[in-house]
């Protein structure tokens, strides 16, 4: 079943076999990712609620992004101007891995060639995000997935 949240897709993979995904439009992606029949999103999204962390946890609200995500928006910005990037989007495309199992991947992003990709931006890897990227891209093969840390460099 799709689900939709406030400006996220959740798109199967059985929707894009056979596509040529260099060709896809976002408005394609949404109309996929609506299905038939379906109603199209919010445009505008009731306040985020969040949850106390714990223990020094914290928890990510979906749609905001962190420092290190803000930081990265802005090198993707770079990109674009330059024109290495056609277009990118921030958490606007949830991948459903298995029933309750899915992957909202930090960064949707059309490359110049017309790749497109999945960026996901991390100050430390967990072994569950490792293992979450790599079922993602076995599942979907047709996108490319990279990971992003940030170096001392920045």
């Amino acid at each position: 079943m799709i689900e939709m949240g406030c400006g996220t897709l959740t798109i199967p993979a059985g929707a894009l076999r056979g596509r040529d995904l260099s060709k896809v439009t976002p408005a394609q992606l949404e109309a996929l990712a609506m299905g038939p029949g379906a109603q199209p999103a919010p445009r505008s999204c009731p306040p985020a609620t969040c949850r106390l962390p714990k223990d020094g946890h914290s928890y990510h609200t979906e749609g905001v992004p962190n420092g290190l995500e803000s930081d990265y928006s802005a090198y993707l910005d770079t990109l674009l101007l330059d024109g290495d990037v056609l277009f990118w989007e921030f958490e606007k495309i949830r991948l459903t891995l298995a029933d309750r199992t899915t992957l909202l991947p930090d960064f949707f992003v059309v490359t110049a060639e017309g790749k497109a990709e999945f960026h996901e931006t991390k100050g430390f890897w967990r072994e569950d995000a490792r293992a979450k990227i790599k079922i993602a891209a076995q599942q979907f093969p047709c996108f490319v997935f990279k990971g992003v840390k940030k170096g001392k460099e920045g």
